[in-house]
């Protein structure tokens, strides 16, 4: 009889004592549970009422006006029909942007030298280049491949020797 009052008193009745009972077992657990769910509220509570305008990529944007040219009417047309052709209007000059000195963009905007020589690889099969005037893996597979069959150390780079050896194969210059 002892040991079924004994039991009794080490369960406590009610569901916040049971509560309290699993979180004395897994204090760990429960202290990760509540940094958790204060970490996601405050997350969306910045989300939806602390940030100033518009959100960038919004995930429920209205959808962009399409507008679809109209094509001009023929002159034959409008001849049949008696009426008086009107001019179109002069088209409106866009401003250019203006250009940044960025040295980055610079060094990975395409260039011609690079467009040649992928031209040149893909002429005589060294490779699926294309012809884009950027330095890619493609470009560079191509000149490993190029710099392989030539018996030149294939390091995919476009130096002074690759390029003297591209050139003779092709009889044109790079430089």
């Amino acid at each position: 009889m002892r040991n079924a009052s004994a039991r009794a008193r080490a369960v406590p009745a009610g569901r916040l004592a049971r509560t309290g009972v699993v979180i004395a077992r897994h204090p760990r657990e429960f202290v990760a549970l509540v940094m958790g769910t204060v970490a996601t509220g405050w997350i969306f509570t910045n989300a939806l009422f602390l940030q100033k305008g518009p959100h960038p990529a919004p995930i429920f944007a209205p959808p962009k006006q399409v507008t679809v040219p109209v094509a001009p009417v023929k002159p034959a047309l409008m001849q049949q029909a008696g009426a008086v052709p009107v001019p179109p209007p002069a088209p409106q000059r866009q401003a250019e942007p203006q250009r940044r000195n960025d040295p980055i963009a610079a060094l990975l905007a395409p260039t011609p030298r690079i467009r040649a020589v992928q031209q040149a690889l893909a002429l005589y099969a060294y490779g699926p280049v294309g012809e884009t005037g950027v330095y890619d893996l493609q470009t560079r597979d191509a000149l490993m491949h190029f710099q392989e069959a030539r018996g030149l150390t294939p390091n995919g780079q476009m130096d002074e020797r690759t390029l003297r050896e591209l050139a003779k194969l092709t009889g044109r210059s790079f430089e």
